[in-house]
């Protein structure tokens, strides 16, 4: 630490790098004196449960005296065995949606860009946003998206859409963006806006038609989020499905 300091004062100096998020050897860390300016993270897990990980996320902010948390490490393989490519799209929206809704996370590091290999069965060989030959997953459009959609927003809070749903607000510049899933199975809601709402996309980033009243039916598959857009404090609010 006061080596990279002594040559760049302005480096900022990333500390602990733990398998999981072990909070008592970062409370080690923190009682040995250690300097760092970043704790850093590689949370990994066979399941993903966003209310338990955004609860883990903010612990580890608070026990790092309220350091910024990276994930430098996370992700789950495609490998036979593991989880599908469009489970594996679930989970990268579900996690970068899940840590910036924490409010702590001001980095996070997917593993990996490219698959290592083109073994089936090998789970470190099919860890990739992209196939081997660079072909794209369905997890690199999940990405994607939200890199376009969620550039440099913020946390606003969460939104009650009903059980079983998370939605959370995202603030830009001169908008807002709610973010829905439902993170157990596949659902279909009705919400209602006054105004305000402009576009609204799926995990794909392809726009969903058919919102010009001031309701919007939504359907969500078991583990993707659909992005509503729409100016700064746009409401929304659940509705009821129109009779079949």
């Amino acid at each position: 630490y006061a080596a990279i300091k002594r040559e760049d004062r302005e480096a900022m100096v990333l500390g602990c790098s733990t398998a999981g998020i072990d909070t008592a050897f970062i409370e080690s860390v923190m009682k040995a004196g250690a300097p760092f300016d970043i704790l850093t993270i590689h949370p990994y897990r066979a399941a993903l449960n966003e209310t338990v990980f955004i609860h883990e996320l903010k612990r580890a902010h608070e026990v790092a005296g309220r350091r910024p948390v990276w994930i430098t490490e996370m992700g789950w393989p495609t490998a036979i065995g593991e989880v599908s490519e469009r489970e594996q799209a679930g989970l990268v929206a579900r996690t970068y949606l899940s840590a910036m809704a924490s409010g702590v996370v001001g980095s996070i590091s997917w593993y990996d860009f490219r698959d290592d290999g083109n073994d089936p069965f090998y789970n470190e060989a099919r860890f990739g946003l992209l196939r081997n030959d660079m072909h794209p997953k369905a997890g690199y459009m999940a990405l994607a998206t939200i890199g376009r959609l969620l550039p440099r927003h913020r946390v606003r809070g969460s939104v009650d859409l009903g059980p079983g749903l998370l939605a959370y607000r995202f603030r830009g510049s001169d908008e807002d963006v709610i973010a829905v899933w439902s993170p157990e199975e596949d659902r279909t809601i009705a919400v209602s806006f006054a105004s305000g709402l402009r576009d609204v996309f799926d995990a794909m980033g392809q726009p969903i038609t058919g919102h010009a009243s001031n309701r919007l039916c939504l359907t969500l598959p078991a583990g993707w989020p659909v992005y509503v857009v729409g100016a700064a404090g746009f409401k929304l609010k659940p509705a009821e499905l129109p009779a079949r």
